[in-house]
């Protein structure tokens, strides 16, 4: 035994000896510590001696910095220098100087790699080198007497851009001068595009840059004395190599220690052996790439690899996971922010360049093979129909809309990246306008929409893209991968939905989307991230793909979006000719450069029929910002339903004349203002810049044109019917159900001794508010119709509307309390003596700063009045200082015969600085309370119909909200604030860790009936404002109603934005009804207006039971009546005897009036 283990000691020992007396040649860096380095001009933090450091530079790449830190760069050289006599003049120069002569093989360049400015990086150059510090000698190319130093790959780790082969010479120093003319990578000779492209992104283009210079000298080592390989990482990739023998799958070979010495490689695998040999090297090999036998690994299988080397052995088994046949689709658009980095008219500018280079490179990629011939997806229609309005009948036009045809540029079809969760019903159907013009002229159908970064959208939205013939939703998110959940407030998005199509079905359970987001936002090209394919190579693509593969993703097509350069990035010039090469060079995957209706449709045609299906919410999580300039949420808001409003009451009073297009126009700028950029990148750290101003002015000039509009429309509608101010006043309705209600009307008359009467002769009060205007309760208007009251005289004594007693003030119908604060503690009304204020009270206020801290809910120096007390209506109002705020008042409106409490809460803020957030908080007596949500097209449960992972901290509520029980239910309608907290104050909840993002709740907050009205909320970084100063009002409505009757509901929520309207007039004939819905109440007219000379209406079923109904068509009996879309298109004939709708189903009816059936 002694003698066997003294034998294998001898081998051992043999092999040393053998190993040590081989040689091998390496290069050897020559230490900074020996070099000193100087240059014409650095700029500040970007100084010569970086070249030398490591800094940035791993295992012989340079990392790629965001910054351009650890690099060096001169500053803005627009004028010639020279080093000394010797040397030619340039633009800038560097200088090496040795401590001592030094025998020199090769000199490595890294070049300049900043994120975006690659193009800094030095282009042509003189090297001159001396050898005594007095003559200078050019180190020539060849026959050239200068260096091309390649633009920097751009790669995240950037191997060597360039080695010079100094083939021995002896330096002592060495000079670089940068060319006069072509000194960087900007400075191409012609190359138009490079500067077009640095001028659209105002970038200099005389920096010149570099990133590290090493020198090596060359020494034979023993082998022995070369690192030894202890570790070795094999990757599959994802990708198959096109060979002779069939497609080969790729690897890559990364080794812990540099390796000189070549080897041999056996990879073994089904059985099949393949031998690959690795060259030897001087410089040190970190990663070898080759391909394993030739067929396809569709499975995860078993691989034995031997690796051999004079530098060492390593054995391995490895489980090498499938690689299935992929078809990825690349969608290249920009994303377009309507601000945001650029006002908005550079926006526009930028877009339109974007669009014409875009069919640029169609043009010269026309005869490349199909799938890498350059396609570009609009995303949003706002540019796109801009342009062809400034166009219009140009070459220019007819050369996009020739492309639109041709299939080569995809219109996706809303205006753009929208804000749901503040858009009304009806608001919802115009963000389509523009495409549906465009498609009318093209005679195309586009049925895609493109949402980039906005995370989620309203369960409404369905029905709106169905209605609208979308099939298909691309979503792409925020994507910042070093958040954890990999973006910027997305509660779980990419984790539960990234990368899992699904058909994404209405609340009726009538209409789908393929709804689809993409696991990795809209960004993964921008430098910050991967860079530009031409940039980042496959690499990054494997990694997604393999990550695909391990989340057991099913299908093998998937899409990527593909954007550059940041938002309102142009198109890649350089993309078709990647996609072509990577076709060339691999069997798969397939990539393809597609539209987004084509990805879409590929998806579907081959797993459509196994796709899943959900119904829900996707309850959208950027919304809230909005609440940062609440005054003109409000108005926007209000101005949405004014619109919907008089298209209705414009098709019943005056249709000969609809006014289409001024109507959709109102409807842009309302969905102008809801789009998801508000304003600038630094609006809040910078709220003061004039880019900030004048890029919210800008935003707040959408929701003022466009309640401008509203006003002119409806003032223009009353001139046509008023005629002269008589005694008679017409109370129109244009709602489809009876309705009840205060109204108001102007008259410059003193009406104090007369009175009102209806067509009945039944008498009325009349009361004056403070604003001059009167007041009277309209009761039972008919649908779609006016009723008539008469001014009278006939004045009597009424009673007040208004009794106090004790701490208790009441009308016949609603009595209310209230405590110190002005605190509501006591709620009940006449059919229902049961106090609906819970023990916090209701319409509290809360301030605090960001998430909850300073949270104050004392509000001091409290007064309440009665201001106005008449037989109609009564105020109270209660003024208060709070926190925040100049001053807070809140008002509260009973109206005598009305079991409803009105409430204005007024405030006027502070002008602050730093984050704040503003509450009204409502706390109701409901026991074991369940909350329903009024949304577009539906309402919801939360948590039960919402699907998971989205937004659970907040809601977004279209009208209102109910509080109920199996007994009682209670509805809040709230007019100009739609963000809703349930059970406590959970909307920043997610901030408990300020960078990690993943506090987001994963269940919705049930079993409590506190309400939390989120007014106002300034603790957003970027993107919305800082301070809202001023005054801005914020309306309530409280009354009770039946738990089983959420149809009343939503009515409720409607009559409190769409008012009865009153016109002074001397006509007493009413305005006759159109056609009324009978056999329910819970079937409710949605909107109405004229297209094409043609009566559209859309039905709405606002409960959730089916519901079957009939329509009396009074003057439209004889007319041919169809089902069509939103645009207006016959889909089939209306069944007229037996009409059905879905819970939440929407139905357009057609009724042509340019034929009759009889």
């Amino acid at each position: 035994m002694i003698r066997f283990f003294l034998f294998i000691i001898l081998q051992i020992g043999l092999q040393w000896t053998l190993l040590s007396a081989q040689e091998t040649s390496i290069w050897q860096e020559l230490s900074a510590s020996h070099i000193q380095v100087s240059a014409s001009s650095e700029f500040e933090h970007f100084a010569a001696e970086n070249l030398l450091t490591d800094k940035s530079f791993v295992q012989g790449r340079l990392v790629k910095n965001a910054q351009g830190r650890d690099m060096w760069l001169s500053k803005v050289a627009e004028h010639n220098v020279q080093g000394n006599q010797q040397v030619p003049k340039g633009k800038g120069w560097i200088l090496f100087e040795f401590d001592k002569p030094y025998i020199l093989e090769q000199m490595g360049i890294w070049n300049y790699n900043q994120n975006d400015h690659t193009k800094r990086g030095l282009n042509k150059v003189y090297i001159h080198y001396t050898q005594d510090d007095k003559h200078w000698k050019p180190l020539r190319n060849g026959e050239k007497d200068h260096f091309c130093f390649p633009e920097s790959g751009g790669s995240f780790e950037q191997d060597m851009d360039l080695s010079i082969a100094l083939r021995g010479l002896e330096i002592k120093g060495l000079w670089i001068t940068i060319d006069a003319d072509s000194g960087n990578h900007y400075h191409v000779p012609h190359n138009a595009g490079i500067l077009q492209d640095a001028e659209r992104r105002a970038q200099n283009i005389n920096y010149y840059g570099l990133g590290k210079v090493r020198f090596y000298t060359r020494k034979k080592l023993p082998i022995g004395q070369l690192p030894k390989l202890d570790g070795l990482q094999f990757i599959a990739a994802q990708g198959y190599r096109k060979t002779l023998d069939g497609p080969a799958r790729e690897f890559r070979l990364t080794f812990d220690q540099p390796l000189y010495t070549g080897g041999k490689l056996r990879l073994q695998c089904r059985g099949q052996q393949k031998i690959l040999h690795i060259p030897t090297s001087e410089r040190g090999l970190y990663e070898f790439r080759g391909t394993l036998t030739a067929g396809l690994m569709e499975n995860e299988e078993q691989l034995q690899l031997a690796f051999e080397s004079l530098q060492g052995k390593i054995e391995k088994q490895l489980n090498i996971p499938g690689a299935r046949k992929w078809e990825i689709h690349f969608l290249a658009h920009s994303h377009q922010d309507i601000g945001y980095t650029h006002r908005q008219a550079e926006v526009l500018r930028r877009q339109w360049d974007n669009l014409e280079l875009a069919l640029d490179l169609i043009d010269r990629t026309e005869h490349y093979p199909p799938h890498a011939q350059f396609k570009w997806n609009t995303e949003a229609t706002w540019y796109l129909h801009a342009y062809l309005q400034q166009y219009e009948d140009t070459p220019k036009a007819a050369r996009l809309k020739q492309a639109i045809r041709n299939g080569r540029i995809g219109v996706d079809a809303s205006l753009g990246s929208m804000l749901s969760g503040i858009s009304r019903q009806e608001e919802l159907m115009h963000y389509f306008d523009d495409a549906q013009t465009l498609e009318k002229e093209l005679g195309m159908e586009f049925q895609s929409v493109l949402f980039s970064d906005v995370p989620g959208a309203v369960w409404g939205m369905t029905s709106a893209l169905a209605q609208n013939k979308i099939k298909y939703f691309s979503s792409a998110p925020n994507y910042t991968p070093s958040y954890p959940g990999g973006g910027s407030r997305l509660a779980h998005f990419h984790r539960i939905w990234g990368n899992k199509p699904f058909y994404w079905t209405s609340a009726s359970g009538k209409d789908k989307v393929l709804y689809w987001a993409t696991g990795t936002g809209y960004s993964l090209f921008h430098s910050w991230i991967y860079d530009r394919l031409s940039v980042c190579g496959l690499d990054p693509i494997w990694e997604i793909l393999q990550n695909m593969e391990n989340e057991a993703y099913p299908y093998s097509i998937s899409y990527m979006r593909y954007t550059i350069h940041g938002d309102n990035g142009p198109p890649d010039r350089e993309m078709a000719d990647v996609i072509k090469k990577w076709n060339e060079t691999y069997a798969y995957p397939k990539f393809s450069i597609s539209t987004t209706e084509e990805a879409f449709e590929a998806l579907e045609g081959r797993y459509g029929n196994v796709l899943p299906s959900y119904a829900g919410d996707l309850s959208p999580v950027w919304e809230d910002g909005a609440a940062s300039s609440a005054r003109e949420l409000g108005i926007n808001r209000r101005t949405a339903e004014k619109l919907n409003q008089l298209e209705v009451q414009w098709t019943i009073l005056s249709p000969t004349d609809f006014p289409t297009e001024r109507f959709k126009v109102g409807w842009k700028y309302v969905n102008l203002f809801s789009e998801h950029t508000w304003g600038a990148s630094n609006s809040f750290h910078d709220k003061n810049s004039a880019f900030t101003k004048d890029l919210w002015e800008e935003k707040k000039g959408y929701a003022l044109a466009a309640d401008s509009i509203s006003r002119t429309l409806e003032a223009e509608l009353m001139d046509k019917i008023r005629q002269e101010e008589g005694d008679y006043i017409q109370v129109l309705n244009s709602n489809s159900w009876v309705r009840t209600d205060l109204v108001s009307f102007v008259s410059y008359r003193d009406l104090h001794s007369l009175s009102i009467q209806d067509e009945q002769g039944n008498i009325f009060p009349l009361q004056q508010q403070q604003n001059g205007n009167w007041c009277f309760l309209a009761k039972d208007i008919p649908p779609l119709a006016s009723r008539v009251y008469r001014l009278v005289n006939h004045k009597r004594n009424y009673p007040l509307t208004l009794q106090t007693q004790d701490d208790e003030m009441a009308s016949d119908r609603v009595k209310i309390g209230l405590d110190e604060q002005g605190v509501i503690t006591l709620l009940t009304f006449d059919k229902d003596p049961h106090n609906y204020a819970g023990a916090e009270g209701l319409n509290g206020f809360v301030h605090s700063k960001r998430g909850l801290e300073e949270l104050s809910d004392e509000v001091t120096n409290t007064m309440v009045r009665i201001i106005e007390n008449g037989p109609v209506f009564a105020v109270i109002r209660i003024e208060s200082d709070a926190p925040g705020c100049e001053k807070l008042y809140k008002e509260l409106t009973l109206i005598r015969g009305i079991d409803r409490l009105d409430i204005a809460n007024i405030i006027d803020k502070s002008e602050t600085d730093g984050f704040e957030n503003l509450r009204f908080h409502f706390d109701f007596n409901v026991t074991n309370p369940e909350i329903n949500l009024d949304q577009a097209w539906c309402s919801i449960f939360p948590e039960r119909q919402q699907l998971r992972g989205v937004n659970k901290n907040y809601y977004a509520v279209q009208n209102q909200l109910s509080v109920m029980n199996s007994d009682r239910a209670i509805v809040l309608t709230t007019t100009e604030a739609p963000f809703i907290e349930l059970g406590n104050m959970s909307a920043e909840g997610w901030r408990t860790q300020s960078r990690s993002r993943t506090d987001w709740q994963l269940s919705a907050s049930l079993g409590s009936s506190h309400i939390y009205s989120w007014v106002m909320n300034n603790s957003w970084t970027t993107n919305y404002k800082a301070s809202q100063p001023g005054i801005t009002s914020f309306h309530y409505s409280i009354s009770p109603s039946s738990p089983d009757n959420l149809a009343a509901h939503k009515r409720k929520g409607t009559e409190a934005v769409q008012k009865l309207t009153t016109i002074c007039t001397s006509n007493k004939m009413p305005i006759a009804t159109p056609f009324e819905i009978v056999g329910t109440k819970q079937v409710a007219l949605s909107t109405m207006k004229m297209i094409d000379g043609n009566l559209f209406l859309r039905l709405f079923n606002q409960d959730d039971a089916t519901s079957r109904f009939q329509i009396d068509w009074k003057n439209f009996k004889h007319y041919h009546k169809y089902n069509c879309d939103n645009k207006g298109q016959i889909i089939s004939k209306l069944d007229e005897e037996d009409l059905w709708l879905k819970p939440y189903a929407v139905q357009n009816i057609l009724v042509t009036l340019n034929n009759v059936t009889k």
